[in-house]
């Protein structure tokens, strides 16, 4: 069992007792620091300033503002169930309790929001502050707030408020949590009031992480500073449309679909490679078929683009994640399966979004009832919410389930701006700069004052927020296709989520949504992020299901949103954003089941318009899809564990193509050939005990360090690791005198090759060209040459044999995948940067995770930076809409966001073996699990 955790006995979240094991880590907690020093962190943190902060869970509190009283409810667990008489009871409530376990983390957030992050951590977020108020998402959500969002929402947002504040009425800081204790020894901050806005502007935070292609976007620009545009076409190959289905395979597009079989299509959604501007230099490459496949060949430009684009990047991995890797490998599962194909015969769905792993869990698991549902209190749902936002984002009502995962579809783009004076140049005219300036408040410091320009159509100007990008833009190269220097150039943002939008209103339309056409009126309000959306209900015989994407998703005039547009050059503008009527979608598919897995949405032969360039490649969702088809072949019936076993599937695709040719190479010395037995007979799953799975994966780290990983520029390459290149021939590492040493600039959990399915695609074109360049890699040392694939494979096997020497010893017998592949779940903020005590008090684990990328079991790592666990099914949901009570749930961590609550990580060794919690719904199904009752009183 990890340190710091509780061990719990059953499934049943029912009215059991923790308070032994809490008692024992208090007492812990107290000799540590009493050892530590008696006055300063040890006199301050006695056993009553930790219990300070822990919510009344029994008994009665008064709140002023409530219309009657309302039930909370509390299982084993400490998850919460709400009942009230109206819905704005039912949302302070919900406020209210939000804030007892979670009000820091809620705090947190809010100040990454609006750019306050300084405000209780001192000057270190000065820059992540600077550049969140030039993206300006409070902002964004005030106009929201203020002009688009409908009167019930932000009824709800008020009372969703006045919960939060009745909480913080007559605390101290210490009464709230403990991380402030830790903040009042170096400054005197106090939490303020909460507001609407607050809340609304967490979906501008989620939609950052999700936002689609621009990693990609600066990636592929960057990778001309040493690769040719053929070879960046290797490294992005087509979507396998005929291996991988896509999402929608009988859907429609209402009136869409007849216009295009009549019109016959552009094919324009295949590739990403036809644009090539002067910005370009060929990066552009092709990921599906169409007119768009192809390379670019645009001419280069210089040094000006790629430095903008690797400062942008130093900045961008900078700014704390909200819900994912800063954008990067993002994904997500969920899938139903109708009820001709499930035992109970109604609808099975099925949900694990992929997101970073945090110390409290992004998710919050709730449920929001209403005594008797009618037009004063319209709720009656339960599911997964983020702290800080009222409703259920993900989850089920009495009628209708569903589940997301994050579609990937291309709404944000870059544009290299020529900056003259005070203004930019567009349509060979100078346009003014729209100006706004901003005062950063900095705890123990002085404020900090700057200037955010953006342009008329309201894009902001990234590289401003860093002086070394401000001085390059000035000197920066370009070719003679661009417009003269004047000034110097600017990195500019257009993204969706920087315009108000309706998303708030689509949650609440969703919990209240009752059939499919209710279902689909709410995504209609969903703007951003641009989800996938899957959906089952209980009507009928079988019951329905089906798929909608929603999203503002923007029309492009010239270019595909594939790399950097001119911004000088008016033909590189949106021209508008799709219609909802003309977003793909699916109801009740002849085959029976909807998988959803990040793939492509749709085969770009059967739609005339441009989501992405940039899908996942499709690994997960046809794993499932063959996982699906195995059970109901031949009139087989699939069970809710059959749905979480699915969830937990293991097996390794990339294991199934290389293992065979590995076992073929002689590798000659004998401890190399020892290791290479151990992938003989396995069955390619990544079990945490699994030596085999162990020695595969540090075997296809090594392959795509040597094939690739040596041969990208710096910027992609991970920090610190160093290489010896030939500064004339620069298409890899040097093999001769002439060289000078290029060190990675890149976090590991950022850097390339990622090893995610987008390498595994690449790797499978390759398998047919023994002889391509790409397999040819130097001596090193004692370590031999490679000039093709099976050497280069042989050199693989050899290093990952050693480098697990290393790590875990020479005796195979003890490695194991899971010491390799572990997760630590650290507090996002004094967990990460404070001091080692409170790095001990806030953070737990390792737990060693079975998965691994791009497995359905999605624990994700990046080969470039190691082995560690990076990502993580964030939570895992199987709703049965047969029987609601019978369905099943888990979150990463727990309930409580206070380090020493017994529901800090009290769900995560259980979610960490595959394990699923009961999902009480019914009345009566609560009642049986309950442990603690809170009567909140007007």
């Amino acid at each position: 069992m990890p340190p710091n955790t509780t061990a719990t006995t059953g499934d049943k979240p029912g009215k059991s007792g923790r308070k032994k094991g809490r008692k024992a880590r208090l007492v812990v907690l107290v000799l540590v620091l009493a050892v530590i020093g008696g006055i300063g962190w040890g006199g301050y943190w006695s056993v009553s300033t930790v219990r300070a902060s822990f919510p009344q869970t029994k008994g009665s509190i008064t709140l002023k503002g409530l219309s009657g009283p309302v039930d909370v409810k509390r299982d084993g667990y400490g998850i919460p169930q709400i009942y009230a008489s109206s819905d704005e009871d039912l949302f302070m409530a919900q406020g209210f309790v939000q804030a007892q376990d979670r009000f820091y983390e809620m705090d947190v957030r809010r100040h990454m929001t609006s750019g306050r992050l300084s405000e209780m951590f001192g000057k270190s977020q000065v820059d992540n502050d600077a550049f969140l108020r030039t993206l300006g998402w409070d902002r964004v959500a005030r106009q929201e707030y203020e002009t688009k969002l409908s009167a019930s929402t932000k009824k709800y947002l008020q009372a969703y408020a006045k919960g939060v504040n009745a909480y913080l009425a007559g605390k101290d800081n210490k009464d709230i949590s403990l991380e402030y204790a830790a903040l009042g020894f170096s400054n005197d901050y106090k939490p303020a009031r909460w507001t609407p806005v607050d809340s609304v502007a967490w979906l501008k935070a989620m939609a950052w992480d999700l936002r689609g292609n621009m990693q990609d976007e600066i990636d592929r620009a960057l990778m001309t500073s040493r690769l040719g545009p053929q070879q960046i076409a290797d490294l992005y190959p087509r979507y396998p449309y005929d291996r991988h289905k896509a999402i929608v395979q009988e859907g429609q597009y209402d009136e869409l679909t007849k216009s295009f079989e009549q019109g016959g299509g552009s094919g324009s959604s295949g590739g990403s490679g036809g644009s090539g501007s002067s910005l370009s230099g060929g990066t552009g490459t092709g990921t599906g078929t169409g007119t768009g496949t192809g390379t670019g060949t645009g001419t280069s430009s210089g040094a000006g683009l790629q430095s903008q684009l690797a400062g942008l990047y130093k900045v961008l991995d900078d700014v704390p994640t909200a819900v994912g890797v800063n954008g990067n490998g993002i994904g997500s599962n969920s899938w139903v399966v109708g009820g001709a194909h499930t035992i109970t015969g109604k609808p099975l769905l099925a949900n694990d979004p992929h997101l970073s792993a945090s110390l409290p869990s992004v998710w919050y698991q709730m449920g929001l009832h209403c005594r008797s549902v009618s037009s004063t209190c319209q709720y009656d749902v339960t599911g997964y919410t983020f702290a800080g936002m009222p409703g259920v984002v993900i989850g089920h009502n009495k009628d209708i389930a569903w589940g997301m995962t994050n579609s990937g579809v291309d709404v944000s783009d870059l544009y290299l701006e020529k900056v003259t004076g005070d203004g930019y140049l567009y349509d060979g005219k100078v346009r003014p700069f729209v100006t706004r300036e901003e005062t950063i408040q900095v705890a123990g410091g002085e404020s900090k004052k700057i200037v955010v320009r953006q342009t008329q159509d309201g894009m902001p100007l990234l590289s401003d927020r860093d002086d070394e990008l401000v001085n390059v833009g000035k000197k920066a190269t370009v070719d003679t296709a661009a417009p003269d220097r004047g000034d110097g150039y600017a990195i500019a943002l257009k993204w969706t989520a920087l315009q108000p939008g309706t998303s708030m209103d689509a949650v609440f339309a969703m919990d209240r949504a009752t059939n499919w056409n209710d279902f689909r009126d709410a995504a209609k309000l969903f703007d951003v992020p641009s989800q996938n959306l899957i959906y089952a209900d209980n009507k009928g015989a079988k019951g329905d299901i089906g798929y909608q994407l929603p999203g503002k998703i923007p029309t492009r005039g010239k270019g595909d949103g594939s790399i950097p547009a001119p911004g000088w050059d008016p033909k590189y503008r949106w021209t508008g954003y799709l219609d909802f009527d003309e977003l793909p979608y699916e109801h009740n598919p002849d085959r029976g089941y909807i998988v959803t897995a990040n793939q492509a949405v749709v085969d770009p032969d059967e739609y005339p318009y441009t989501l992405t360039t940039d899908w996942a490649y499709g690994t997960r969702s046809q794993r499932i899809a063959d996982l699906i088809e195995s059970k109901i072949k031949g009139g087989g019936k699939i069970s809710t564990d059959d749905m979480r076993q699915m969830q937990l599937d293991n097996s390794s695709e990339i294991a199934k193509l290389l293992v065979p040719n590995l076992l073929k190479i002689d590798v000659g010395d004998t401890d190399v050939r020892q290791a290479q037995e151990l992938l003989e007979g396995w069955d390619y799953t990544q079990d945490a005990d699994s030596a085999a799975a162990a020695y595969f994966n540090a075997v296809w780290r090594n392959v795509l360090k040597l094939a690739f990983g040596n041969k990208l520029p710096k910027e992609l390459r991970v920090e610190g690791q160093c290489l010896w290149v030939d500064p004339v021939n620069t298409t890899g590492p040097a093999d001769d005198t002439s060289k000078v040493r290029e060190c990675g600039q890149r976090d590991a959990d950022q850097a390339q090759p990622d090893g995610g399915d987008r390498w595994f695609e690449v790797v499978r074109t390759l398998m047919d060209k023994p002889d391509s360049d790409w397999w040819k890699t130097p001596r090193s040392g004692t370590r031999p040459a490679a000039h093709n694939r099976d050497e280069l494979f042989k050199r693989a096997m050899i290093d990952a044999r050693w480098e697990l020497t290393a790590k875990l010893g020479k005796d195979i017998d003890t490695w194991s995948w899971g010491r390799l592949h572990r997760l630590f779940l650290k507090n996002q903020t004094l967990g990460t940067e404070g001091p080692g005590i409170l790095k001990y008090v806030l953070n737990r684990g390792p737990w060693k995770l079975s998965g691994g990328e791009a497995a359905v079991n999605a624990s994700g790592w990046n080969a470039a930076g190691g082995y560690g666990v990076v990502w993580v099914p964030s939570m895992r949901m199987v709703v049965n809409l047969d029987n609601l009570d019978k369905s099943k749930w888990i979150n990463l961590s727990g309930a409580s966001g206070h380090a020493f609550s017994a529901h800090y990580t009290d769900q995560t060794d259980k979610w960490a073996k595959g394990e699923l919690l009961p999902w009480s719904f019914s009345q009566t199904a609560v009642d049986d699990s309950t442990s603690d009752t809170l009567v909140l009183k007007p």
